[in-house]
Formats: structure tokens, C-alpha cells, sequence
């Protein structure tokens, strides 16, 4: 480099430091609350001015473990030309759980060290599992805030003194609403109903079967002596999907325990002893006995259907009736038959998607049905039968009377 060049570089650097001087600050900022302990995951704000007068940036962190968040920014307003307008400090806020407070830093702060207090307490939650493991991962929720717990199952939440809170502890599928007040206390265990479930399939009559069980894409086989096993599951209730004999149903159950029994309802509900008489003169009355069979069967969905055309015609209009229970598992129904022959279908299911189907006719044929009137029957008491004895009695003596005098 010739000694022009070395000159114009050194005078370059002379002019700009001199035109653009700035400021860059270092610090590190902590939140605490009101019992002086670390406030992990507040968000920390500083706001500060950037590269002109009236020009403000603001930078957004969220503290650590130890409620601390650092901070590194630079000032580049031209302070040598208009140093009137540079700003030497800024503005710190702390937020959590709808709580905030702020402070202002300055370049004349040596320390570099801000500390800002929020009116919270500490609540140490301990989530354990149905069989009491503890769970990492869970959350606490409390005023759109997530606070989650670490390996050992732990969450350091920050609660409002003084009051009550509403505060919502999950994992998965399941959750516990709770109403916490630190200043009560500082500690608790919250149980969630989380197992290693264990699924046994049966059939209808309580008989153990084979089969898969699937949920959401996790496939476990059960058979007649070893159940299907889903480690920590954590929902509530749950469809799960079995195949068995080559048949497939989503079942819907309810989790309570570490063990579900699932009953598998392989046969559609039967339909016999079925009767058709007339109603009146130009009705058909239709009664039926329908059964789920099975002492562990899913049972009927709803009434059974009547679907009924009139006439011989194929081509009749189809009408579909709810059969309605007229004793224990025996239905009836009745058809404006209108003195036309009636074809007629009963239709049930149960609440595994079994249905059945029964087919029947029934004919008026060529003869009218007509109803007789009801006549008066000849009674006759022990009393009349007395009266008419005398009254015999009576007229042989009056005859044999007459017959001496003549």
C-alpha cells in the first residue's frame, strides 16, 4: 500500500467515527416475583432508540430457568450532528400471566444488571400418571400462559396473590381444572388418568376373542390370553378399531382404569314370532319380537322400522313407520291397509351396525270382514225358576177345582 493510500484509509476512519458516533449497551435483565424467586418465561421488552431521532425498536425475549433474559443493542443516531434528540436510555418491561411492570435503563448504569419485581407468587406442581410416575411434558395453563414440567414432572408456575386461579393441568387428551391460591400453599401433586392400558376383547356372550385394536395408527394385537397394551395412554375416552373374524367396528369407550374390556357384537339383533292380524276392517296390525341377543350385546339403536307398500303392484309406494313397544322386546305397528293386500318389511339394528331384515305379506282375500253385533244372552235365575213352579202349582189346583164342582 503506497503512503496516499495508507493516509486516505487512516483519514476515512477518522471522519467515521467522528460523524457517526453511537452507542451499544450489554445487559441483563430479571424478573422475580414477589417472593423474590426467578420468573421463568416472562416476556421481557426493551425499548430503545435505533438509527434516527423519533426512530424507536423494540426487542422481545423470554426469560430462562433463572428469570433472566440478555440483551444486546446498538444506538446509531448521529449524535455529533444533532445531539440534542440522542437518547442515553430506555425502557424495560416484564410480562406474565397478564401482570407487567417496567423500569428505565441508562448508559451510566455500570452494573448492567436490571431486576423488575411482578405481584406474582410461586406454585411448584408435581404431575404424576394414573399409576403415580411422574410425567415430563404436562402443562399448567393460566391465563393463556403454558408453563411445562420438566424430566422430573415438575412445573414452577406463577399465580396472582391473594385470589384464587383458575388453572388447567393436561397432557394428551386429558386435563384437571383446578382453582389455586399460592398464598395457601406453594406446593401440590395433581394425579392425571394416564395408564399403560391394557385392552381385552370379548364377543357378545362374553366369550375372550382375537383380534387387533387400533388407535390412531398405533396397532396392538389382543388375544384370548394376553391383552393389546398402549403404553401411557392419555386420553379419557377414545373410538378405538377392532378386527376380529375378519370383521371391523370403531368402538367407542370411555377410560377409567388400567384395563378396558371391549365387548365385539358380531350377531344383528333377531326378529321372530311375527304376527299380522286385522285391525278394525280395513287395517293390519303387525307385531314382532326383536331381540339383541347376547348377555354383553350392544343393543337396539332405536325402534324397529316397518317399511310397507299396498297392493300387488312392485312398483307401490314404499312407506317406512317406527314400531312402537307394546311389552318387554315385542313391538307392533299398524297399516292403513285400506282393505289392499299389504307386503311389508321389519328392519333393526344395533348399536354396532348389526342390522337384520324380515320379510312378510299379508292378504285380505276375497272375503270381507264383518263385524257381528253383539246379542243379549238368555239368563235365567233360581229365582224365576221357583216363580215358575209355583205358578204351575197354582193353576193343576185351580183345574182339579173346577173339575169337582162340574
Amino acid at each position: 500500500m503506497t503512503r496516499a493510500n495508507a493516509f486516505i484509509a487512516i483519514m476515512l476512519i477518522v471522519l467515521s467515527s467522528t460523524a457517526f458516533a453511537y452507542w451499544s449497551e450489554k445487559i441483563d435483565v430479571y424478573a422475580i416475583g414477589s417472593d423474590g424467586r426467578a420468573l421463568k418465561n416472562a416476556t421481557m421488552d426493551v425499548v430503545y432508540q435505533s438509527t434516527k431521532c423519533g426512530d424507536h425498536v423494540v426487542i422481545s425475549k423470554q426469560t430462562d430457568e433463572f428469570g433472566m433474559a440478555h440483551f444486546e443493542f446498538v444506538n446509531t443516531v448521529d449524535e455529533t450532528f444533532n445531539p440534542a434528540c440522542v437518547e442515553h436510555s430506555y425502557t424495560i418491561t416484564a410480562a406474565l400471566v397478564g401482570l407487567s411492570n417496567s423500569t428505565i435503563g441508562y448508559l451510566s448504569n455500570t452494573d448492567k444488571k436490571y431486576f423488575i419485581k411482578l405481584p406474582l407468587l410461586q406454585e411448584v406442581i408435581t404431575v404424576i400418571d394414573g399409576e403415580g410416575r411422574t410425567v415430563s411434558g404436562a402443562s399448567a395453563v393460566f391465563s393463556g400462559t403454558s408453563f411445562q414440567s420438566d424430566a422430573s414432572g415438575t412445573i414452577y408456575l406463577s399465580l396472582p396473590m391473594g385470589a384464587p386461579s383458575e388453572v388447567v393441568v393436561g397432557y394428551g387428551g386429558v386435563s384437571r381444572s383446578l382453582k389455586i391460591n399460592p398464598s395457601d400453599s406453594s406446593s401440590m401433586t395433581v394425579t392425571l388418568p394416564i395408564y399403560d392400558l391394557q385392552v381385552r376383547l370379548f364377543d357378545e356372550f362374553g366369550r375372550r376373542i382375537n383380534g387387533t385394536v387400533s388407535f390412531e395408527g398405533n396397532t396392538e394385537i389382543s388375544t384370548s390370553s394376553s391383552p393389546a397394551l398402549f403404553p401411557r395412554f392419555a386420553e379419557e375416552s377414545a373410538g378405538f378399531s377392532i378386527i376380529a373374524s375378519g370383521k371391523q367396528k370403531i368402538i367407542n369407550t370411555t377410560i377409567t382404569s388400567d384395563t378396558i374390556d371391549i365387548y365385539f357384537d358380531f350377531t344383528a339383533p333377531s326378529i321372530r314370532d311375527v304376527q299380522t292380524t286385522l285391525s278394525g276392517r280395513n287395517s293390519v296390525k303387525i307385531t314382532a319380537a326383536v331381540v339383541d341377543d347376547g348377555t354383553y350385546a350392544s343393543g337396539l339403536t332405536s325402534n324397529p322400522t316397518l317399511g310397507y307398500s299396498l297392493g300387488a303392484a312392485n312398483d307401490s309406494a314404499y312407506t317406512e313407520i317406527k314400531m312402537y313397544p307394546v311389552s318387554a322386546n315385542t313391538y307392533e305397528a299398524t297399516v292403513p291397509a285400506g282393505g289392499n293386500d299389504v307386503r311389508f318389511s321389519i328392519i333393526t339394528s344395533d348399536k354396532q351396525s348389526n342390522t337384520n331384515r324380515y320379510e312378510g305379506t299379508y292378504s285380505f282375500g276375497s272375503t270381507i270382514a264383518v263385524e257381528e253385533e253383539e246379542k243379549p244372552s238368555l239368563q235365567i235365575s233360581p229365582l224365576h225358576l221357583v216363580g215358575v213352579f209355583v205358578f204351575i202349582l197354582v193353576v193343576v189346583f185351580v183345574y182339579q177345582k173346577i173339575k169337582e164342582q162340574v
